[in-house]
């Protein structure tokens, strides 16, 4: 069996997955062992066409199920931020009970909600993080985008009411052309110390669990 198969809600998941795995270190970055995983892979990184956030809260339990035989664990990533939204702690309890409903046992999967959006993830304080986006000084690109009313002072991330707007207004800033390559970029390049950094809840599950599911060897230093 394969070890792990995500279901993935957007395109901008998928492909921001794909090139942090398509890193050398990327076992490093999350403090886990290696595992088989390929980054072209449109099984490892599963996205039902035409489906989103809400489609997997309501179905995902059923995209997955011809994946029961073929992988040892599942994880399931949704956004919590779509229209009408019940809430992370409802679409995570629902997720789960479906998956157990079709005989996902509870060891084996994990469902990972992100408050309030993917967006979320891209702002970790990391001059590769504003490298991604084309931008020289993640300060510059933080000080910018407080002063255009998108991020407030003294917090860690842009507004969440904002995210989507920083991730144009930043894209812009670095002349790149689609905000997808930035999730790309980003994924790509992010140290392990900004994943130590990030507090963002979906996020800390997902790598606790990686790191409980494929567990580091005893005495192995994460660079």
């Amino acid at each position: 069996m394969r070890p792990i198969v995500f279901h993935l809600a957007d395109n901008a998941m998928v492909v921001g997955l794909k090139g942090f795995f398509g890193r050398d270190n990327w076992h490093h970055a999350l403090r886990c062992a290696r595992f088989d995983i390929e980054p072209t892979s449109e099984q490892d990184f599963f996205k039902v066409p035409g489906r989103n956030d809400q489609s997997l809260w309501k179905s995902a339990h059923e995209y997955l199920r011809p994946f029961q035989r073929v992988y040892e664990r599942a994880v399931v990533i949704i956004d919590e931020s779509f229209d009408p939204s019940p809430g992370a702690q409802r679409i995570r309890a629902d997720v789960k009970a479906n998956m157990l409903s079709v005989g996902w046992e509870e060891d084996r999967f994990a469902v990972v909600v992100i408050e309030p959006m993917l967006e979320s993830w891209l702002w970790m304080e990391n001059d590769n993080v504003a490298k991604a986006f084309g931008v020289d000084d993640y300060t510059a690109l933080r000080d910018t985008l407080i002063a255009e009313g998108l991020w407030d002072p003294g917090q860690p991330k842009p507004k969440a009411t904002e995210l989507k707007r920083a991730l144009i207004r930043a894209t812009k800033m670095g002349g790149k052309k689609s905000g997808r390559i930035a999730f790309s970029n980003v994924f790509e390049k992010v140290s392990s110390r900004a994943l130590d950094n990030c507090t963002e809840p979906g996020f800390r599950l997902l790598r606790t669990k990686l790191q409980e599911w494929f567990p580091q060897q005893t005495g192995m230093q994460a660079q």
